[in-house]
């Protein structure tokens, strides 16, 4: 089962950056962004973003300035603060709502209660079922692509019955 808020790492390195690493950049005018890299194929947005913002405070930020570079200053470079980026009248509603304060600490981005996509509300339970539906999934196809019989320590097959399907 993939858990709702952990990254799933499909290979491990090491990165030991200075511990003050971001507020040097920031010192010297480098607009820090955070969870913009979001095409490369060995990052799962959203997932990859906790590591993101923890990385940016283990090197100097705090936690406002890392949620400040990934909100704000994302939207400033893209050229969409307008739409986004900020919580404000006629914006567009996209937010996670916590269980637990981020400026407390960091990893508390993890603790999430739902999110507001669009509009729309979706509660940690519901993201963790289409969670659950989505890794039933992958291991179902990659037993019918591989020729591999049924794991018989998980039946993906009763969690995909058990799992609404979305047209």
């Amino acid at each position: 089962m993939v858990q709702f808020g952990r990254a799933v790492q499909p290979f491990s390195f090491s990165y030991e950056a200075p511990a003050d690493l971001s507020v040097r950049l920031q010192e010297v005018g480098v607009n820090l962004l955070i969870g913009t890299d979001a095409s490369n194929p060995y990052v799962v947005p959203g997932f990859s973003l906790h590591d993101e913002l923890a990385l940016a405070v283990d090197t100097g930020l705090s936690p406002y300035q890392a949620l400040r570079a990934d909100t704000v200053g994302t939207a400033e470079y893209l050229g969409v603060l307008d739409q986004t980026g900020t919580v404000e009248e006629g914006k567009r509603a996209d937010l996670v709502l916590l269980d637990d304060n981020l400026f407390d600490d960091i990893a508390h981005t993890r603790a999430i209660a739902g999110v507001m996509v669009q509009g729309s509300w979706f509660s940690n339970i519901r993201l963790q079922r289409y969670l659950d539906e989505l890794a039933a999934r992958y291991a179902f196809l990659g037993q019918q692509l591989l020729g591999a019989p049924a794991d018989t320590s998980t039946d993906t097959s009763a969690l995909l019955d058990q799992v609404p399907h979305r047209h």
